[in-house]
């Protein structure tokens, strides 16, 4: 673990030094199908196909030897049926950190299972989220299915009793901010606490929704309506904490107000750089918002390096360096930023 930790800390440290060749993080849409049906998402609406199998995601994550941090994403990842052997190819190459992801929770006998055995693999840490976007009549519209909340819960609380065997381990839920639940957190939280009586602050992350044509499949902003005060209010509601997870989501929050003040991304980017974002067809873009493709890894020998290199990437490297981008605040992306600019001064 004291290597993996210093090996992402010193990639950390060369972005800064802007003398980093190849990305730490991989943001992974490993499938875009899932059984929620939510107003912030598209994803839902689609019926893909053709999508990376196992042996081509080993193809290229035995190439990308340069990855320290991997988050999953989808869809509802749990529905890859081969989940568990897509966390086994990367926990063989014994070089990543942290591997992260979010679920809906909508498969409360299945989930801490799948968990417990990625908790088994030589991976130094693991961060799973569970999707939960408001008091439990809200979040049910907003999220699409009856009983969501129900079954969020369940997942939840059966995750928190694994964290208890494991320490490498911590679930959390996350709670995304957005027009249809402006105002709510409130009234979220105390209906949470009726539920869960030991709940923390720390055990809910809050993120802002975003619009992103290739990632979400929505082109409408989903935060228009919300009140930067509002958003204030729930970061004087968290505490502040030496836990690194902690300390990034309450950076993440502070400069949130800003973002919804300006649209404009409040750091420096460091896509490509920093992290890159592949769908589950094997595009490769900068990221979960910028919808312009720099690659495909089936049409470059599922060789990541390759793209990361090519011209495309070169330019779309200096757009987004210069914020000539959709721009965000996602902590998909956002999180890598706060890192890459910890010895800089903020714009």
């Amino acid at each position: 673990m004291f290597r993996n930790a210093t090996r992402l800390g010193l990639q950390i440290l060369k972005t800064n030094l802007n003398s980093l060749q190849f990305p730490f993080k991989l943001t992974f849409c490993i499938t875009f199908r899932c059984q929620s049906r939510c107003k912030t998402c598209s994803i839902w609406q689609l019926k893909p196909e053709n999508e990376l199998t196992l042996d081509e995601i080993e193809e290229f994550i035995k190439k990308a030897d340069f990855l320290s941090w991997i988050n999953l994403t989808g869809g509802e990842v749990f529905l890859r049926e081969d989940l568990v052997d897509i966390c086994k190819i990367f926990a063989k190459r014994r070089k990543i950190f942290l591997l992260n992801f979010a679920t809906n929770g909508l498969m409360p006998s299945v989930i801490p299972q799948k968990v417990e055995e990625i908790l088994r693999l030589p991976i130094d840490r693991v961060i799973i989220g569970v999707s939960l976007d408001g008091p439990e009549s809200l979040n049910d519209d907003i999220r699409g299915i009856k009983g969501d909340w129900e079954k969020g819960i369940q997942t939840f609380l059966k995750l928190k009793e694994l964290a208890k065997k494991h320490k490498k381990f911590r679930a959390y839920i996350g709670y995304t901010l957005s027009d249809y639940n402006t105002k709510k957190f409130q009234e979220f939280y105390r209906e949470l606490k009726k539920k869960i009586s030991d709940i923390k602050e720390d055990d809910i992350h809050v993120n802002l929704a975003h619009q992103s044509t290739h990632y979400y499949h929505t082109n409408q902003s989903q935060t228009s309506k919300i009140d930067p005060e509002e958003l204030e209010k729930i970061v004087q509601f968290k505490k502040s904490s030496l836990n690194p997870i902690n300390w990034l989501e309450n950076k993440y929050l502070s400069y949130a107000k800003q973002f919804l003040l300006t649209a404009k991304t409040p750091l420096p980017c460091h896509a490509i750089q920093t992290s890159c974002y592949i769908d589950s067809w094997g595009n490769v873009y900068p990221c979960t918002i910028y919808d312009k493709k720099i690659g495909s890894l089936r049409e470059s020998e599922y060789d990541l390096a390759k793209i990361i290199k090519s011209q495309p990437a070169g330019e779309t490297r200096k757009e987004v360096s210069e914020l000539h981008c959709p721009n965000c605040w996602t902590p998909c992306e956002a999180y890598q930023m706060i890192l890459s600019n910890m010895v800089k001064k903020n714009k």
